[in-house]
């Protein structure tokens, strides 16, 4: 027997158990309904908001701005509120759908009642102070006082555009100003140098009497005048003397130094031309302005430069007491500053 129990196998059966997780109850539950909630509310909110117009927008903006003046004011709002019948404010703004329709309501549309009333009692809109009732004449005073405001913030702009235009205005007229300044400082170093070298060159420094360098607004004036007994062209004529020529030749070589354009003007005396096709004074002037263009060409300058021929006649004397006097015999080349030449160029 003792062996038999002996040679017997022990069986062990484990049983495993099964741990369960621990109930964490319902309170997520709470968290998330609150959620929902407070994003229905504010969907509720953003949709009736929706339905406002601007004036009534503003009314909500300062009862927030100035909680405890509409928590004093409202009980005098409500009093006053309930002595005006509904018909007297108007059609209704919406149907009886909820939905918000067309309205002929002025005191709905511009502020909301009581915005209205409560700016009345302050006069904001200059009324008389402390009106206690909204009528028609005061509905329609504020409607003008508000277009009136519009007007006034329309005439505020216009004025404040005129004023940058004045201000683009005095600018461009400022630098202009500045311009024809450093241009005329141009022309006098221009003169100068002319005058120094007219009187260094022998050849040239004898016709100083007839040589003349004037700065004008439009540029530096080179006058070629007559003399008495020394005449720039042959009597009636557009032929130059041979001491005219070579003044010219001189004269090809400064202004071919500088890139500015020139004009070309020629002036007679009062003499009349006594020639045949009805040939003037005007033509004989005009022909000589052309005769000197072209003697500066052949001397080297460049052709590119004149920008007009002009015949004068005698209509701009030198002397004009004596309207025969030979200096009133000349040429005139304005050698033009940028600002004239855009000028005569946009003509």
């Amino acid at each position: 027997m003792s062996e038999e129990t002996n040679n017997k196998q022990i069986i062990i059966i484990k049983r495993i158990k099964k741990v369960h997780a621990k109930h964490h109850g319902g309170s997520w539950k709470i968290a998330y309904a609150d959620f929902v909630t407070a994003m229905m509310t504010f969907f509720l909110l953003m949709w009736l908001l929706s339905l406002l117009n601007k004036y009534q927008l503003q009314g909500i903006a300062e009862y927030f701005k100035k909680p405890l003046k509409e928590v004093f004011t409202r009980q005098d709002n409500i009093a006053r509120t309930d002595t005006i019948k509904p018909d007297m404010l108007g059609p209704s703004t919406y149907k009886n759908t909820g939905s918000k329709e067309k309205t002929n309501n002025t005191v709905d549309k511009n502020l909301g009642l009581t915005d209205v009333k409560q700016k009345l009692k302050e006069g904001t809109y200059g009324l008389p102070q402390n009106q206690t009732q909204v009528n028609n004449n005061s509905i329609q005073q504020i409607t003008t006082h508000l277009k009136d405001k519009d007007k006034d913030k329309d005439k505020d702009k216009d004025k404040d555009k005129d004023k940058d235009k004045d201000k683009d205005k005095d600018m461009s007229m400022m630098q202009e100003q500045q311009e024809q300044k450093e241009e005329l400082a141009k022309m006098q170093a221009m003169r100068a140098d002319l005058q120094a070298k007219m009187l260094s060159d022998p050849e040239v420094s004898q016709f100083r009497n007839q040589l003349n360098f004037v700065v004008t607004s439009d540029g530096l004036k080179i006058v070629i005048k007559d003399l008495q007994n020394k005449p720039m062209f042959s009597e009636g004529k557009t032929d130059f003397e041979l001491y005219g020529t070579k003044l010219l030749s001189w004269l090809s070589k400064q202004i071919n130094i500088y890139q500015n354009k020139i004009i070309i003007i020629g002036h007679t005396d009062t003499v009349p031309y006594t020639g045949e096709n009805n040939y003037t004074n005007w033509e004989l002037s005009a022909d000589r302005a052309n005769a000197t263009r072209r003697v500066l060409i052949s001397a080297g300058m460049d052709r590119s430069k004149v920008l007009r021929i002009i015949g004068g006649a005698d209509t701009d004397l030198l002397d004009s007491n004596q309207g025969n006097d030979p200096s009133n015999r000349r040429i005139e080349i304005i050698v033009l500053t940028d600002q004239a030449t855009k000028h005569i160029q946009n003509q």
